[in-house]
């Protein structure tokens, strides 16, 4: 039986020191790599680069594949205008505390304080923290410019899609991310996205152009990028227009989960 096994996240943290247990488990999972895997598939640069240095560049080759995306999808998404009120900030993603939601909330207390009431931060899915999230704002009474949409179905993310003209995406160092999927469709939607390097790699050139780098875990970092994007159009039409750039794969079938599973599965029956 041959083994190619999937990666969608990443295998270890970059922020925390691993403990006893983990340090084992990654020996093992090195192993499994090294021994088992006839190859592997991985999602972006940053989980090849742990698998790589786990199996210190003895595991069989690592292939990169990129998630696909309609094109149609994203034709029917209009530019975003600069100057039209309120400034839409869009998360996009779980209800869970690791995603940021409660930074967030922060964030839009201290824009509120700040006079910044043309700044609306939306928030659209469904999670744990939900309920407790709601709360939260009814208590600071900000639900003007912190709007929870909850769950939404197609037709309701596209139409705040269409009133957005930012994303954010503030996972924090507790939760691992691999591959963002918010920020490839921010991207591809033609808006900018705020993150930290939790989701974006300093060595994934083809988002970089559209992307504003905070610190992680910081909501003054994440304020001030979403005030300088706001009030200052000639940044903010730089971040716009370098959204598309190198985002060609991800509407690619060559480049695909599929297709990269096709080349090795062929590779295999051919070599063994």
């Amino acid at each position: 039986m041959k083994l190619i096994p999937t990666l969608h996240c990443n295998l270890k943290s970059r922020f925390r020191p691993l403990s006893a247990a983990q340090k084992l488990i990654q020996f093992m999972n090195a192993m499994f790599f090294i021994r088992k895997a006839s190859a592997i598939m991985s999602v972006s640069p940053s989980v090849t680069e742990q698998i790589e240095g786990m199996t210190y560049a003895m595991a069989s080759p690592v292939h990169r594949f990129y998630q696909l995306y309609r094109r149609k999808y994203f034709e029917c998404i209009n530019p975003p205008i600069h100057h039209n009120k309120p400034f839409n900030i869009l998360f996009v993603g779980r209800m869970e505390t690791d995603k940021g939601i409660f930074d967030l909330l922060q964030i839009a207390r201290d824009l509120r304080e700040k006079g910044h009431t043309d700044i609306v931060i939306n928030l659209c899915g469904g999670g744990s923290e939900e309920t407790g999230l709601r709360m939260a704002a009814s208590a600071y009474g900000i639900e003007e410019t912190f709007r929870i949409h909850g769950f939404c179905r197609q037709d309701e993310m596209l139409e705040h899609i269409n009133n957005s003209h930012a994303f954010i995406v503030p996972t924090r160092t507790t939760f691992e991310e691999g591959y963002n999927k918010a920020l490839v469709e921010g991207l591809l939607s033609g808006r900018p996205v705020i993150t930290s390097i939790v989701c974006a790699y300093p060595h994934l050139e083809e988002l970089n152009s559209g992307i504003i780098l905070v610190p992680p875990d910081e909501t003054e970092g994440y304020r001030e990028a979403i005030e300088r994007l706001a009030y200052d159009s000639a940044f903010y039409a730089e971040k716009q227009n370098g959204t598309q750039r190198g985002m060609e794969p991800f509407f690619d079938p060559a480049c695909s989960w599929q297709a990269v599973l096709e080349r090795i599965i062929t590779n295999i029956r051919k070599h063994g």
